[in-house]
């Protein structure tokens, strides 16, 4: 539907996709790459930039969670959980924001959080606390960004 009323769309995700996208080369964007990377986001973000000019819209929907009793985490385990739930969001929506501010077309920024932010669940907490952590970075964010 993006597509179809001329927005530039943008996919990047771990893995390859394996469908046919060529008919819409000139507005839609896939990269496969890891968001914990910041080399990579701004090498991502360089390309689409080059490629397109703009970027519409971006829906940050990277999460990853892992069921665990809270007297077993590991440092390790915050880590990632965080890398990826929150630290890569938000290096994404910042990336994002700039260049819609530097090529003047404006744009929005979801960023996809969970119910889970505001409840608990046995064997969820480090990910219940990455997506609050996530809601308050984006209410944060959103009132300094969306001033442009």
């Amino acid at each position: 539907m993006l597509l179809s009323r001329g927005a530039v769309v943008v996919g990047i995700g771990l893995s390859e996709i394996d469908w046919d996208c060529s008919h819409t080369q000139d507005r839609f964007g896939y990269i496969s790459g890891d968001l914990r990377d910041d080399m990579m986001v701004d090498k991502i973000f360089e390309h689409f930039r080059e490629k397109f000019g703009r970027i519409d819209l971006i829906v940050n929907n990277a999460g990853i969670s892992q069921i665990e009793r809270a007297s077993d985490f590991t440092s390790d385990t915050l880590k990632d959980i965080f890398a990826v739930n929150v630290i890569s969001v938000g290096m994404v929506a910042s990336k994002g924001a700039k260049l819609m501010r530097d090529t003047g077309t404006g744009g929005s920024i979801i960023n996809v959080t969970s119910v889970m932010a505001d409840s608990a669940m046995m064997g969820l907490s480090a990910y219940s606390s990455s997506k609050a952590a996530l809601d308050q970075m984006t209410r944060a964010s959103g009132q300094r960004v969306g001033a442009f």
